[in-house]
């Protein structure tokens, strides 16, 4: 009886606030008062076919949370289990004609499992749409920023809803409101008065001028730009781009993109001449920021074929020889042969075989095996590789066979595809060299 009027007590110094409304379930949040501060519990998805005293008495013995946990009715911050939205509505205000608008919606994970969302989407009007590109899971502690943007093309309201799917207890489905008007272009973002608008340009981006100097060709060089917002809202870079072929921007984010307030964001231009000549351009960001619409940056530099040779060129040296020597043998007899590139660009090296020649008076002049490469390698200026050439003998012979064997380099050399060195090998054994 004692815990049934402590319980009663308690409802007294409750005040409910009826939240959000989701299907067929209401959730509700329930603030009790202490002598030492004040808290607030959470109940998620209470049926609303209960009865408001059966949702309320759902309240009573359930353990509170830190007084620092209580949600200031003025922010607009609503609760859905573990998963907290800064707000259910956005309004985005009124927009002239060619003119857009953008706002955030900030999920936090309060609990202390990982959140996914599962489903995003947009009802209403096609004037709405998700600029942001959306994380796997919200770890515990961690948030989501949901950027969007009101781009609208017909006059008057507009307005859409957010629908966004969790695997949160309490979040499963949670419906956020979009609103906002096409004036008839003397509205500003807010509507009314352009007062408020800022004067100067809140994003900028560096270096705006850019001299790659002499690249060769076939060859890149690269800047890093940097693009930042510093002003206190988001804006849309709507898309960046570059007035010649020869000069290209690195795509590291998608655009359009929201770069949030006070953040930057970095990406490279690059320049590939294809031709011994000076080339100038320009790359160009464009936003939705009324002061800094276009940001233009100014580049050039210059193509330049440093070759000499321009190929690449397989060569092995032999020394004195005119072939590869593998002297008198009395045994199968394996060597190391290096080919090196001697040409000033990249060699492919596709192939190495062996050709081995037709009897000499009914003598075999040598049988020799390549070991030691497969595939295919590409080496730079100046760079080799080494394989193998083994030589036996089935029977004695003293011919030499330096007209009959070749070794082949099979390359994509514009100067020699198809590189070939004489082999030489003279067996003494009776027996073979086998």
């Amino acid at each position: 009886m004692s815990d049934h009027r402590e319980n009663a007590n308690k409802i007294t110094l409750m005040r409910r606030e009826l939240v959000q409304v989701a299907g067929e379930h209401a959730i509700v949040s329930c603030l009790t008062a202490s002598e030492s501060a004040m808290s607030r519990t959470r109940i998620s998805l209470i049926p609303l076919a209960l009865s408001l005293s059966a949702a309320l008495t759902a309240c009573v013995g359930l353990s509170t949370v830190p007084a620092k946990d209580v949600i200031p009715e003025d922010t607009g911050e609503q609760a859905f289990g573990d998963l907290t939205i800064s707000t259910t509505a956005l309004d985005f205000g009124e927009v002239g004609e060619g003119e857009s608008s953008s706002r955030s919606l900030t999920l936090e994970n309060t609990g202390d499992l990982a959140v996914a969302i599962t489903d995003l989407s947009l009802d209403g009007s096609s004037a709405f749409s998700v600029t942001t590109t959306l994380l796997n899971d919200i770890e515990p502690g961690g948030t989501q920023v949901i950027d969007l943007l009101f781009a609208p093309e017909d006059l008057g309201g507009h307005s859409a809803t957010l629908t966004l799917a969790t695997d949160a207890p309490g979040a499963e489905s949670v419906e956020i409101s979009l609103s906002g008007s096409l004036g008839d272009g003397s509205g500003g973002d807010e509507g009314g008065d352009d007062s408020d608008e800022p004067t100067t340009a809140m994003v900028s981006v560096t270096p705006l001028t850019v001299d790659f100097g002499t690249i060769d060709l076939g060859k890149s060089g690269s800047e890093l730009m940097t693009i930042t917002n510093s002003g206190s809202e988001g804006v849309l870079v709507k898309s960046i781009s570059a007035s010649s072929a020869v000069f290209s921007w690195g795509k590291e984010f998608s655009v359009p993109y929201m770069l949030d307030a006070g953040s930057a964001r970095t990406f490279t231009v690059t320049y590939t001449p294809t031709a011994e000549k000076s080339d100038t351009g320009t790359v160009t960001v464009a936003t939705d920021d009324p002061n800094a619409s276009s940001i233009v940056v100014n580049v050039s530099g210059a193509g330049f074929d440093r070759c000499d040779l321009c190929y690449g060129l397989p060569y092995i040296d032999t020394g004195s020889s005119a072939y590869i020597d593998f002297g008198f043998v009395t045994s199968t007899t394996t060597k190391s042969v290096d080919v090196q590139n001697v040409g000033d660009m990249d060699l492919t090296i596709s192939s190495i075989y062996a050709e081995n020649g037709a009897d000499f008076l009914g003598i075999s002049t040598g049988t020799f095996v390549i070991g030691g490469f497969s595939g295919s390698k590409t080496l730079a200026p100046g760079t080799s590789l080494t394989f193998t050439i083994t030589y036996k003998l089935a029977g004695q012979a003293t011919i030499d066979g330096s007209s009959d064997n070749f070794v082949h380099i099979i390359s994509d050399s514009a100067h020699t595809a198809d590189y070939k060195v004489a082999l030489n090998g003279i067996c003494l054994s009776e027996t073979g060299c086998i």
